[in-house]
């Protein structure tokens, strides 16, 4: 046969059968070869397992490239997990931290020296400007009895006594009352003071008025008459009549006509002198517990003030005895001192008040003190007060950092130096105002 060349010398029809019969033989050479692979083995079943372990090798390999591939990304992830988890616990702790933030804010306030020596005029009912006291009285557990010697009786007169408080509701003009003015109960017991004595007029409204001891004009039990409203007899038939008058604070006391039993001066003052022991000490100690808080009393701004009786039956002599002292509020104490020696109203506070010494220039001190004059005197120093709220709002939320705002936070209070510690340390700013604890050295 001619060879025939198609164009462009592409391959002849006879080199193309030629290839075709080539690549038939090659197929089957690879059919005889897989035929005689099963006649080399015999077993269908061989050759499954045969061809089975060839592909499991195949998928093995692939496999385990794959499961290495997706190993390493398992530990990549796992790695970023346990980072981002450790990322989360951080953040989560600092908050969670940050929510149980404290701080320890020590301040120490500015302090005025001052050495001072004043006079003062207090008064139980205090004025604008005027500085003010309270009485309190404290009374023995029970009274104290001692056995004596009765050696006889003894007629008494005494006459019933107590205190009224006077009114002045008819004009803004004080009003004296002169020495024995009486003072008429509705059941027409007479009362009489026993000094000169001026009633404030009327003020913003309000009556004017004076607090006095009156004594019953006759003595007897008769006078001995609870507490009531008293009219003053001097001014009946006057417009003053109906606008003036006293009220009793109490009962009126002590009130006898008859016979005492009576012992020896000298038996009853030994008597009396062994009750008293302790006594003072007893009262002092009773007094000082019952002290408000923020009052003070200083030492020898009180009195004992004592009664006693005879027991006739038994034979005893009974001592009761209770404590009238003079109490100031240690906020106003300090401000008017501050006020006297400076010119300025400023809320103070003084330091030591062991340094301050108050003298008291009265014979007793009773419920019914209305005003005293003291000595103060000493050496001690005042502080000026820091609202321990207000300054903790302000430094609350502030980065520790940011010293500029701080700065700016203590200058607006009298402070003469501070230190803060926030815990924990890793929190980087100062925690709600509740949680800082502002102490004052």
């Amino acid at each position: 046969m001619k060879d025939i060349y198609p164009p462009n010398n592409k391959r002849s029809i006879r080199n193309f059968n030629s290839s075709v019969n080539e690549d038939s033989s090659q197929k089957e050479d690879k059919i005889s070869g897989v035929r005689s692979m099963k006649m080399v083995t015999g077993n269908t079943v061989k050759k499954e397992e045969s061809l089975e372990n060839t592909t499991i090798k195949f998928d093995r390999e692939s496999t385990n490239n794959h499961v290495e591939q997706k190993m390493s990304k398992r530990w990549v992830w796992w790695l970023g997990g346990i980072f981002a988890g450790l990322a989360t616990f951080v953040v989560v702790g600092f908050g969670f931290s940050s929510q149980f933030a404290t701080a320890d804010l020590t301040i120490k306030p500015m302090k005025i020296n001052v050495e001072m020596e004043e006079s003062i005029i207090v008064k139980r009912d205090p004025q604008a400007g005027e500085l003010g006291f309270e009485i309190m009285s404290v009374k023995l557990g029970e009274p104290r009895k001692i056995q004596v010697n009765v050696e006889g009786e003894e007629e008494v007169e005494n006459y019933a006594s107590g205190f009224v408080t006077i009114h002045n509701n008819f004009d803004t003009n004080s009003q004296d009352l002169v020495a024995t003015t009486r003072f008429e109960s509705p059941e027409g017991y007479i009362f009489r003071i026993r000094d000169k004595v001026t009633v404030p007029g009327m003020k913003d409204g309000q009556s004017g008025i004076l607090k006095v001891k009156v004594y019953a004009d006759e003595p007897g039990e008769d006078y001995n008459i609870s507490s009531t409203r008293f009219t003053v007899p001097g001014f009946a038939g006057s417009p003053r009549f109906d606008d003036f008058y006293a009220v009793s604070d109490s009962s009126m006391e002590g009130g006898m006509v008859g016979v005492i039993p009576v012992i020896s001066d000298e038996d009853s003052e030994v008597a009396r002198n062994s009750l008293r022991e302790g006594l003072e000490e007893e009262l002092f100690s009773k007094a000082f517990g019952s002290i408000p808080e923020g009052f003070i009393l200083f030492e020898g701004a009180y009195s004992i003030n004592e009664t006693s009786e005879i027991d006739t039956t038994q034979g005893q002599l009974i001592l009761d005895a209770h404590l009238s002292g003079v109490l100031f509020k240690k906020e106003n104490l300090a401000e008017h001192l501050y006020f006297l020696n400076s010119g300025e109203k400023e809320k103070v506070e003084i330091m030591d008040w062991d340094a301050v010494n108050v003298s008291f220039e009265t014979d007793e001190v009773s419920k019914d003190l209305e005003e005293i004059k003291i000595d103060v005197s000493g050496e001690f120093i005042f502080v000026r007060k820091i609202d321990k709220e207000a300054i903790a709002k302000d430094l609350s939320g502030v980065a520790k950092r940011d010293s500029e705002t701080i700065e700016s936070i203590f200058n607006k209070y009298p402070i003469e130096s501070a230190d803060a510690k926030v815990s924990p340390f890793w929190v980087i700013s100062f925690p709600a105002y509740d949680k800082i604890n502002v102490i004052l050295e």
